[in-house]
């Protein structure tokens, strides 16, 4: 926002020379300069948990244990490259053969041992494995969970996680091999296929089947689907699938789209919504346009399908336009621009719902179910946040009436799809559920705190010429009626990521969990920061609370950042202010109990606000209105 620029968590300075004390001398012969600035050899000021020349370029700053200027670093250095060379020797020598013959013999052993160790013999051990999958086995994201998971159930089968696995050519298309298909597309199927419909999972076991059994009518259109499928799941189980596989599914389905959307229109929409949920997972802006392009498909071919003419291709057209509507709908609320979503998409998927839902009048929980209702809050959020950028004269009123519109949305829910039914043990929750259950509310409640950040960004936004302690003091003026509510969404959303983080459900690039995370915690620093600015003494248990809920989410922030870029950019934002807040109430690290709270002052009326508790506020309400080009890529 305009008043607020963010800027990288400043440190408080030192006092200088002339603000008295004494000079320290300059420092000789010191290695507390970080890895960036060592490496282009400028001058590094050694602050942590940033430096100033990082914050200033905004690169990541990291302070790296080991001096390269020492030879003991050198001498380890070189013992590892020395033992590596070891091993590859050995390796040379064991492949040397002493003729033409027995070279042949031994890569025929090895090409052979190649392909009978791998994950999967067959397409039924893959069903049966796909299905054996629970809610807490199904993480898929810790670059190992997946492997954990086959080898508990079969021992004896043991996935590829080699990332220079060898690719070979498929009726002149160099594909990867089919055991590492297979596991890519039931990753997908076990991981995203409940809010993201593409086809169902038979058909997606009959096209890998035809693809590399190479039956004389395989399409163009066949193999470009099963490589968005394989594209998005390898995504899912990170770590697990070899790294050129996962670029050769991409380029193969995007070389291949261009012919598939003229010859199979249903076939591209279907591509194009893999392709988007794969740049959703890598926190590509792009997403936008490949949802576009798959909307526009759609689009052309609405006379083609026609629920009067053939109702079961209908509604597999229309399940797929449901996907691209929801994704194209959550977008624009992630990116901040208006929806491309016309009145007759939104009709068709409306008709959708009728349909299934006068097939199902006992609302017994299904995908099905699930996806309608994601659509439809994605869709009103979507409007929401249209309303919200159009409306110059918002007030935090306004807040409440928008707010309301989602609740609706909450209270028209069945009771299977409550919150309440996953602890409750209801029959009609199927456990198998829980997860895109807890998706599905994690969304709700996390649009709520974001419309609560958006709308007080539109009213501080008209203070553009009040000094930073007046922005700070407005914010403090927010009743405490309506500060207690959203503290409240931030601690439930807490609490549902600490379930899926304990229960190892938690995908590493998905964003519905970063976002969570990310916002949860600025509203929760926030909350603390004011209960510590108008009187600690009052809301000590409150802040503990904050402070527990936000160490979780961070846990989460950086248990992702590994893999994604997004929750990377957020740890940087969220790590230096939790670390701030935690040394304003006198503990240097987590705070865990009242007794180990120091609190620093009670402000009353027109007191003096603490400027770490300021500079806290402050940062939080500027990452609040952070543009999508500083996470998103």
């Amino acid at each position: 926002m305009d008043p607020l620029p963010f800027i990288r968590p400043r440190h408080v300075d030192a006092p200088s020379p002339t603000q008295g004390g004494t000079a320290l001398p300059p420092r000789r012969k010191t290695s507390a300069a970080c890895t960036s600035c060592r490496a282009k050899k400028s001058r590094c000021d050694g602050q942590k948990p940033f430096c100033s020349e990082c914050i200033k370029l905004r690169r990541r700053c990291i302070y790296e244990d080991s001096d390269k200027r020492k030879k003991e670093t050198w001498k380890s250095a070189i013992s590892e490259l020395g033992e590596k060379n070891d091993r590859l020797e050995a390796i040379v020598k064991s492949l040397n053969c002493n003729s033409f013959d027995d070279a042949i013999d031994q890569l025929r052993h090895l090409r052979g041992n190649q392909h009978q160790d791998t994950a999967y013999s067959g397409v039924d051990e893959t069903g049966n494995l796909t299905a054996s999958y629970t809610p807490s086995s199904a993480q898929s994201s810790t670059g190992s969970s997946v492997a954990k998971v086959l080898a508990r159930e079969r021992p004896e089968l043991t996935p590829r996680t080699d990332s220079s696995a060898t690719l070979f050519d498929v009726d002149d298309l160099d594909l990867p091999p089919e055991d590492i298909t297979r596991h890519a597309v039931a990753a997908f199927f076990t991981c995203g296929s409940t809010l993201f419909y593409i086809m169902p999972q038979a058909d997606s076991k009959g096209l890998v089947q035809a693809v590399y059994e190479q039956i004389p009518d395989v399409t163009k259109s066949m193999v470009c689907q099963v490589c968005a499928l394989a594209a998005v799941g390898s995504y899912y189980c990170t770590g697990e699938i070899p790294a050129a596989a996962m670029e050769r599914y991409f380029q193969q389905a995007s070389s291949l789209l261009q012919d598939v959307t003229v010859e199979d229109d249903l076939g591209a929409m279907r591509v194009f919504a893999c392709l988007s949920v794969y740049l959703i997972l890598l926190k590509g802006t792009s997403a936008r346009a490949m949802t576009s392009s798959g909307l526009n498909v759609a689009r052309n071919s609405f006379k083609k399908y026609s629920p009067k003419a053939n109702v079961a291709a209908w509604v597999e057209w229309a399940k797929v336009l449901r996907t691209l509507a929801f994704t194209e709908c959550w977008l624009s609320s992630t990116l901040s621009y208006k929806v491309d979503l016309g009145q007759e998409e939104v009709d068709a998927v409306h008709d959708l719902a009728a349909s299934e839902s006068a097939k199902n009048p006992e609302n017994e929980l299904n995908a099905s179910f699930i996806q309608a209702q994601i659509f439809k809050l994605s869709f009103l959020s979507a409007q929401i946040f249209e309303y919200i950028r159009s409306t110059a004269d918002l007030a935090m009123a306004d807040m409440q009436q928008l707010s309301a519109r989602l609740l609706t949305w909450l209270w028209e829910l069945p009771p299977c799809m409550s919150l309440a039914s996953l602890t409750s043990g209801d029959p009609r929750t199927p456990s198998s559920a829980w997860r895109p259950l807890l998706f599905l509310h994690m969304l709700h409640i996390n649009l709520q705190i974001i419309i609560y950040e958006r709308v007080m960004h539109v009213v501080l936004k008209r203070s553009s010429n009040l000094p930073d302690d007046m922005i700070v003091r407005e914010v403090l003026q927010i009743p405490p009626a309506t500060q207690q509510i959203y503290e409240s969404f931030a601690q439930q959303l807490a609490r549902i990521v600490r379930l899926l983080y304990e229960e190892h459900c938690v995908l590493a690039r998905c964003w519905i969990t970063i976002n969570a995370c990310y916002h949860s915690s600025l509203i929760l620093l926030l909350s603390a920061a004011q209960h510590l600015a108008l009187g600690a003494g009052a809301h000590q248990e409150l802040v503990v609370q904050d402070l527990s809920h936000v160490r979780v989410c961070l846990q989460v922030l950086q248990f992702c950042e590994e893999f994604d870029i997004a929750a990377m950019r957020h740890v940087d934002v969220i790590a230096p202010l939790y670390q701030r807040l935690c040394d304003a109430v006198g503990q240097p690290g987590a705070v865990s109990s009242l007794a180990e709270m120091q609190p620093m002052t009670d402000m009353k009326g027109d007191g003096e606000i603490p400027m770490q508790l300021g500079h806290i506020i402050y940062q939080s309400l500027a990452a609040m209105s952070l543009p999508c080009q500083e996470i998103w890529v």
